[in-house]
């Protein structure tokens, strides 16, 4: 087993199967219960992959076709949800290597401003990584370990136990104030489409995006004439989530800015597994 290649073939062979036949059962890749599940075997998956195994980052999507025809046979309904499952694993490899790459240049910037003697990676950073970037404390490890040092563990764990603490006592205002977003398909993903100014700042495009629903007080409306909810289709805001407060900007139409938003999110109805985003606005004047 030279350098533990073996067991990555086998993580990756074992893992691109279990995640073949849950997509085809319905499973979508998401942060909680069985979506989580499948989408951290899919990025332990990636990363095996690419790095262990020295092949190309988005191979796995192209190893999906050779998964089903492996199985077809004791699982014939995977021919017909192939192509979709194909996506599915290509676009959560694109969304991952976008979230490793930036997390890369963070972790480099962190690293710089370290002493040269420097032994130990602070978990306060490893945290913000995780929390704020996305970047699994694995690959932090990995990192940090290629550069001769150790993360403070002990410190990230208790940084991450106590944003655990944090947003389930907010669990309570969550339940009361969850909007029924119920059939609404809204996404976060263009957050990660950012770029660091030459101070070190986060810099966002702009995003066009579609209004999905009005709600005013939880209840669905057609229109605001004063302080409610926006769904959209794309949001790039971060939630209040984790110990991070919610970020803040303005909705513009045709070049006006009309609100200025808070953002949250919210997930209720019978669609458990797809949150919703929604901007708590306040109309300007």
């Amino acid at each position: 087993d030279e350098k533990g290649r073996d067991a990555s073939y086998r993580i990756v062979a074992d893992h691109l199967r279990a995640i073949v036949i849950a997509l085809s059962d319905g499973v979508e890749p998401s942060a909680v219960d069985a979506g989580f599940v499948v989408r951290k075997m899919m990025r332990r998956s990636f990363w095996h992959a690419a790095n262990k195994l020295k092949i190309d980052r988005f191979a796995c999507a192209e190893l999906v076709p050779i998964v089903v025809e492996t199985l077809r046979l004791a699982y014939p309904d995977l021919e017909t949800a192939a192509k979709r499952i194909e996506q599915c694993v290509a676009e959560e490899e694109k969304n991952y290597w976008s979230v490793i790459d930036k997390g890369e240049e963070m972790f480099e910037k962190i690293r710089a401003d370290l002493p040269k003697d420097a032994k130990v990676f602070p978990g306060e950073d490893a945290f913000k990584l995780h929390d704020t970037h996305g970047v699994p404390i694995e690959i932090t490890e990995d990192l940090s370990r290629a550069h001769g040092l150790t993360v403070d563990k002990k410190r990230f764990l208790e940084l991450k136990g106590a944003a655990k603490v944090l947003s389930q006592s907010k669990s309570t205002f969550k339940k009361e104030s969850s909007l029924d977003t119920s059939g609404l398909k809204s996404s976060d993903k263009v957050k990660y489409d950012y770029h660091l100014d030459q101070d070190g700042k986060y810099v966002f495009p702009p995003e066009t995006t579609k209004v999905l629903a009005l709600f005013c007080k939880n209840n669905r409306v057609d229109s605001l004439k004063t302080d409610g909810s926006i769904v959209l289709e794309h949001c790039q805001f971060y939630a209040e989530e984790g110990g991070q407060k919610c970020d803040r900007g303005f909705l513009e139409l045709d070049e006006r800015s009309i609100a200025e938003a808070s953002f949250r999110s919210f997930c209720g109805g019978e669609d458990k597994w797809r949150a919703c985003f929604a901007w708590k606005s306040r109309w300007r004047r």
